[in-house]
């Protein structure tokens, strides 16, 4: 997979998502799944809400503090017939209904949990990390790179 087209962050997620890195898991971890987490990087499609709107300012993802319900955001201009680029949206966990999915966990959200940044997000306000399906499988370290991934 060639990754030039991405910034450096997304690079180094992406090279960890598509790596054999990615820890062993037995039968014995296996745990049901909670379906009520929600997954911060939702495709157009399955978008329930808008989560974060990159800002030029900052060149990261900024999380609004009030969710915009996806149908009400659909006057947003679009660009080449996708959604413009500096939104990102969030639904509900679709657990092993994703590609992201393996076995039990979200493995894109492994990956942008093992990225590491020099970056203290833990004070950041995000609207979604109690029910974060990032932050519930890995915790604070899944924050520090997740606004500036434009996934």
């Amino acid at each position: 997979m060639n990754l030039d087209q991405y910034s450096p962050i997304e690079r180094k997620v992406l090279g960890k998502y598509f790596s054999d890195d990615e820890p062993s898991v037995s039968k014995h971890d296996l745990s049901p799944v909670d379906t009520s987490l929600i997954c911060p990087s939702a495709d157009r499609e399955m978008a329930e809400v808008v989560l974060a709107i990159r800002t030029d300012i900052h060149e990261r993802f900024e999380f609004l503090e009030e969710l915009p319900r996806v149908p009400l955001m659909l006057h947003v201009q679009e660009h080449n017939g996708r959604p413009h680029p500096t939104m990102r949206f969030a639904a509900r966990c679709v657990n092993a209904a994703c590609s992201h999915w393996s076995i039990s966990s979200c493995r894109l959200g492994w990956s942008v949990s093992s990225v590491s940044i020099a970056v203290d997000r833990s004070e950041d306000s995000c609207p979604i990390r109690e029910k974060c399906r990032w932050f519930v499988e890995n915790g604070i370290s899944a924050c520090q790179v997740c606004p500036w991934l434009g996934i």
